[in-house]
């Protein structure tokens, strides 16, 4: 009897094993997470009296060649972890807060609240160092831009 126990206990180990290289870590129950930058567009300098960022160049090359705006200046940056699906919310600011759904098969639902309404709503296959980009106009001639860039497991 205790032979064929550790047999079958043997067999349980190996196929669960087994099952684990045929299921992809992302359907195995992993999370998605982000760095996710609140960020300012303008034409404008720096305030003196805020404390913000220059943005590091590749993010701001990227900026820079789709939008229009002379400067960009990072005014809060966080990391953001959505479980499988699952969701996550996240405040940037006290007028920017950030919704994350997982939809499966590496998509994401994001939701974007300006002043607590829902400013955009976009669902989005989620690449591989390849950012999410959401914004909308300021003040002033100026316009806020949230980028959400995967981090690898």
């Amino acid at each position: 009897m205790i032979k064929s126990f550790s047999s079958l206990a043997a067999f349980a180990l190996f196929t669960v094993a087994l099952l684990r290289l045929a299921v992809p870590p992302a359907l195995a129950g992993a999370e998605n997470t982000f760095h996710v930058q609140l960020i300012w567009g303008t034409d404008g300098e720096r305030p003196k009296d805020k404390p913000l960022k220059e943005v590091e160049p590749k993010m701001l090359e990227k900026l820079r060649g789709v939008f229009k705006w002379k400067n960009y200046y990072e005014v809060d940056q966080k990391p953001l972890t959505v479980p499988k699906q699952g969701s996550q919310k996240l405040k940037l600011s006290d007028k920017c807060e950030i919704e994350l759904q997982d939809l499966g098969s590496s998509r994401m639902e994001v939701r974007l609240f300006g002043e607590g309404k829902l400013v955009v709503k976009k669902a989005q296959t989620v690449v591989p160092d390849e950012p999410i980009v959401l914004g909308g106009g300021g003040k002033d001639q100026t316009a806020w831009f949230v980028v959400l860039t995967p981090v690898k497991p």
